[in-house]
């Protein structure tokens, strides 16, 4: 008998201790907006909800992400890349019908 409350016990923990859904990542969305215009309607789509978000150009594009913004509760990042007359826009970390998700939607 103690042995089945033993394994009963592991069991409870290991399940406990699994990790949970994850967000998944999006495939690409395209805009034809400029990488600015992009940025700064997402930017102010966060801004009126009080969630932080920074971006990081970069050649291509860049990255806007909460990475280690005070109150921020998981990361996400949001690829914008150049592709010519258009860009390509990668959500990852964010849930699918999260407020940034919906924020991409709008802001593309």
């Amino acid at each position: 008998m103690r042995g089945i409350g033993l394994i009963t016990l592991v069991s409870v923990g290991a399940i406990s201790a699994a990790p949970g859904p994850r967000a998944r990542e999006t495939g690409p969305m395209l805009t034809a907006k400029s990488t600015v215009a992009f940025v700064n309607c997402f930017a102010s789509s966060e801004d009126r909800r009080g969630a932080p978000a920074r971006f990081v150009p970069n050649d291509q594009g860049g990255t806007l992400s909460n990475l280690g913004a005070t109150g921020a509760n998981a990361p996400y990042f949001i690829t914008v890349s150049d592709a010519g007359t258009r860009r390509e826009i990668l959500v990852r970390g964010a849930a699918p019908n999260g407020p940034e998700a919906k924020a991409v939607e709008h802001c593309r």
